[in-house]
């Protein structure tokens, strides 16, 4: 990235501004900060037709690899139960399940990730702003921030885009 001038740093509110709070973003938001920079992370998920919105952590996280694998864990237990019985547990007949309580820990944990994500972000220094952002077509360093609120501002930043 370089050093800046302190023309440089009059000229640009951010030294870097990263689009997206998966772990790509964030794992680059937190190692521009960890080199001095000041940096903002923009994440915002368009909410589904039926309202439903997510935190930081990106697809993976929040609908993806971490629900789905804690639902397969789930899934084994029942197996693992049977299968226990052969290796001497007792007591262990007709288990049953409860989704509604799998899905509420599964949620408590994504939230918990969220919260993690956040505090880590500004324990790192980086400033996290929920909303979308997406550069200006007539300069690479000028970008376009919209929050929940439909608030607009438009935000600056000495790195383009890459």
């Amino acid at each position: 990235m370089g050093s800046s001038s302190s023309k440089d740093k009059d000229k640009y509110e951010w030294d870097v501004i990263v689009i997206g709070g998966g772990s790509g973003g964030i794992s680059a938001a937190k190692q521009c900060a960890r080199y001095g920079k000041k940096v903002l992370l923009c994440d915002y998920v368009k909410p589904s037709p039926m309202g439903v919105r997510w935190g930081l952590g990106g697809t993976c996280v929040n609908v993806g690899c971490i629900p789905k694998k804690l639902m397969h864990h789930a899934s084994l237990l029942d197996m693992y139960m049977k299968d226990a019985t052969a290796f001497g547990w007792t007591g262990l007949t007709n288990p049953k399940h409860e989704w509604a309580t799998m899905v509420e820990r599964i949620q408590n944990y994504i939230h918990y990730l969220n919260f993690a994500y956040r505090l880590n972000l500004s324990q790192n220094g980086v400033i996290y702003q929920n909303g979308h952002c997406e550069f200006n077509s007539d300069d690479p360093h000028t970008l376009e921030f919209c929050d929940r609120q439909n608030q607009k501002q438009i935000l600056t930043s000495k790195v383009s885009k890459l």
